[in-house]
């Protein structure tokens, strides 16, 4: 029986775990989506300065969360993050409206993605 009640609390401290990195990733990465959105907007104005610091402002935010994002999500999803964040960087200093709209979608996709992975839901705990 100590055995049962052992596996349980086991259970129960890695669901709060799994709770509470969802909810940390989700708030360190609020600010980069925000960025990004604001960005977006810009460059859907047309306001090439804006769009490129607001470009840039996403990046740092990234950056700086980098760390811990690293910690409970896969390196390669975080590559992918990172090398769109490059591309991005160049079509906003070049000027390619298209192309920076595309990659600001696609990185608000990917971002958005990595909280949904972490979500405490069934099917991502087993």
């Amino acid at each position: 029986m100590k055995h049962l009640w052992f596996a349980l609390g086991i259970m129960i401290l890695l669901f709060a775990v799994c709770i509470g990195s969802f909810y940390l990733l989700q708030a360190k990465t609020q600010q980069t989506l925000l960025f990004l959105e604001q960005a977006q907007a810009a460059a859907e104005r047309e306001d090439r300065a804006s769009a490129l610091r607001r470009s840039a402002e996403a990046q740092r935010a990234w950056e700086e969360n980098e760390g811990f994002i690293d910690i409970v999500m896969s390196h390669e999803e975080t590559d992918d993050i990172h090398r769109e964040f490059s591309d991005l960087m160049v079509y906003a200093e070049t000027g390619k409206r298209e192309e920076f709209l595309s990659s600001c979608a696609k990185l608000l996709a990917m971002v958005e993605h990595l909280t949904e992975m972490e979500r405490p839901i069934w099917r991502n705990l087993l």
